[in-house]
């Protein structure tokens, strides 16, 4: 934002200890990775991403195909990014900003909303125990 002349704070918003990047605010500030570590955890995903290339990278690797995981995995990607800019926003603009925990939880059930209109996903140990991490038991097939 500097490039385009913002006179602004420049500080993150988050951790208030760094230059506000778009890879240090969703990816290396502290706020942000406790984010996605937790969000990534309930996809059963290690998330070692640092910077928008290594997404990229994560994407064409991981994002192949149609399931659960997969399905999980893009939502959350999607969630989080929007998530937290929102979250920036409303920190930086005075509107209301949510606890950690209360951002996760909005992250969290957004990914389920959507998810729950895709379908039913087959019995396997991978997608049941996905299925329960995200409270949605109810869309395994019998």
């Amino acid at each position: 934002m500097c490039i385009w002349g913002y006179e602004g704070d420049i500080l993150c918003p988050f951790c208030r200890a760094c230059i506000e990047c778009r890879d240090h605010l969703f990816f290396k500030c502290s706020f942000s990775r406790r984010i996605w570590r937790n969000v990534m955890q309930s996809c059963l995903e290690p998330f070692p991403v640092v910077d928008w290339d290594d997404v990229a990278i994560w994407c064409i690797m991981q994002l192949k195909g149609k399931s659960l995981k997969t399905r999980l995995c893009k939502l959350s990607l999607g969630a989080v990014v929007y998530h937290i800019w929102i979250q920036r926003n409303n920190l930086i603009h005075g509107n209301v900003v949510y606890s950690e925990e209360g951002l996760i939880a909005r992250i969290k059930w957004e990914i389920r909303s959507r998810l729950m209109g895709k379908g039913q996903y087959r019995r396997s140990m991978v997608n049941i125990r996905l299925l329960q991490n995200w409270n949605l038991h109810n869309l395994l097939l019998d």
